[in-house]
């Protein structure tokens, strides 16, 4: 249902899904501030690694909502880094891991389901 049949863009999604997921058995077996920091601090830089090579693909193919997409990535990184500052001004980080499991999950789904299956279509209809 999510993929792009883009075999990289794919693998690197279902590692975000799986690291997700490993947050909220995390959370669950209530491991606690240090995996949520962990978590996000792969989330930055495996998104970054992720969404440079998306918006990478995206402008190698002349995809017209490129500047949109970009935006979208921007706001999931602007996010990622206020829960950072967040959890680090606090001591009680309970709080934000709804938050947190909520904005990655969520956010993820949406973003695959609205804006990277719509970049999928074009690069298939583009390769036909």
């Amino acid at each position: 249902m999510l993929k792009t049949d883009v075999a990289e863009i794919d693998d690197q999604h279902k590692e975000l899904f799986a690291r997700i997921a490993a947050f909220a058995e995390a959370v669950r077996k209530e491991k606690g501030r240090d995996e949520v920091e962990r978590l996000l601090e792969f989330m930055e830089s495996y998104s970054n690694e992720h969404f440079a090579t998306e918006e990478a693909l995206l402008e190698k193919n002349g995809f017209p909502q490129l500047a949109a997409h970009k935006g979208h990535h921007d706001y999931f990184r602007r996010n990622v880094a206020a829960v950072k500052r967040q959890l680090q001004a606090t001591q009680d980080g309970g709080q934000l891991v709804n938050k947190i499991y909520e904005m990655l999950s969520v956010w993820l789904f949406a973003h695959i389901k609205n804006m990277d299956l719509a970049w999928a279509t074009f690069l298939k209809k583009k390769n036909t």
